[in-house]
């Protein structure tokens, strides 16, 4: 879950888009043209996004797999230099001991050309080992990570992930699938797994640096924590006396596209040099992937220049502009699951 801010308490009600906010004038309206309209279509885990054509991503994705952590990098290189690396990683820790004097390196397996599965003691005394599976597929490197201390653990991961390497396949970011998959930055994972999946990833933009939007989504268990206004009371006692700082903008429910949303807008302090918290959740149902829970985020601040913090480029109502445009087109993709 995405919490970038804190929040103020006002009375929860079910309203409008804009009910609370500023509302912008024709110039305001015409500085977020080029970032409202024309949008570029983007796959975020099982759902798609507009987002402003000039975003960048903001940082690398975490993502969450069932079994394991999985990352995305760029690997131009040859099968060789690949191969070459993976020999490396591995003899590094065969070199390497534990305070008990064991090896670090606890197993190493050639699963293909293109597929490494080592593991090694991640702790000085040779207790707990990360598994880690090196996967390249074309010019991308997957790295598939998990922990462990029992040997079946091993086999278990050497195992899941062999069936998990036909389904990591590359993909180019504007690139949006029409079949089943679970979309990274880069690739996609053409398969679900029982113990679900987690994404977070999100973007900037060059003209606004202190600018992040953040995307999560996350495949509920059985029970299904509740929204960012359910958990009103809650806030508010952790927040104690700093709450007197913080102003909401707007704060209630909303329908996306048939999902109902909980979101909370503030903006923290009063003043010229004030950051804005945008906060949106939908809970989701439980042990569903076409609805698993996703939350999203929006933190806004000036830059800072030396000692002193500038004001946010902003004003209230463009970033509520911004904010509506992207938040309105969250959707599940059509044949995601």
């Amino acid at each position: 879950m995405i919490i970038f801010g804190v929040l103020a308490v006002v009375t929860t009600v079910l309203f409008r888009i804009n009910t609370f906010s500023a509302t912008a004038n024709a110039q305001e309206k015409k500085n977020m043209e080029p970032y409202t309209q024309n949008m570029k279509k983007q796959c975020y885990g099982r759902f798609l996004v507009d987002i402003p054509q000039q975003s960048k991503e903001g940082g690398k994705g975490t993502y969450e797999f069932g079994f394991a952590n999985i990352s995305v990098g760029r690997h131009e290189k040859t099968m060789p230099h690949f191969q070459a690396y993976a020999t490396s990683i591995k003899e590094s820790y065969a070199a390497q001991r534990t305070l008990e004097n064991a090896p670090r390196l606890v197993h190493a397996e050639t699963i293909s050309d293109d597929a490494r599965f080592i593991a090694y003691y991640d702790d000085d005394f040779g207790i707990v080992f990360k598994t880690l599976g090196l996967v390249k597929k074309e010019n991308i490197l997957f790295k598939v990570e998990a922990h462990g201390s029992e040997k079946p653990e091993l086999e278990a991961f050497s195992q899941n992930l062999q069936n998990l390497i036909p389904h990591l396949k590359p993909r180019a970011n504007n690139e949006i699938p029409t079949g089943p998959g679970f979309c990274m930055d880069g690739a996609i994972i053409t398969t679900q797994h029982k113990k679900g999946e987690y994404y977070s990833s999100g973007f900037t933009l060059p003209e606004f640096p202190e600018l992040y939007f953040g995307f999560s989504t996350n495949v509920n268990g059985d029970k299904v924590d509740p929204g960012i206004i359910d958990r009103e009371a809650n806030i508010i006692k952790d927040l104690g006396g700093f709450i007197t700082q913080i102003k909401t903008i707007r704060k209630g429910r909303r329908m996306i596209n048939g999902m109902e949303a909980q979101e909370w807008l503030t903006r923290l302090p009063p003043g010229d040099t004030h950051e804005y918290s945008f906060e949106l959740d939908i809970v989701g149902k439980p042990n569903s992937i076409s609805e698993s829970r996703i939350s999203v985020g929006m933190r806004l601040t000036g830059s800072q220049v030396g000692n002193k913090r500038e004001p946010v480029k902003m004003t209230e109502a463009e970033a509520l502009l911004l904010w509506d445009a992207v938040t309105s087109t969250i959707r599940p993709r059509p044949g995601a699951v």
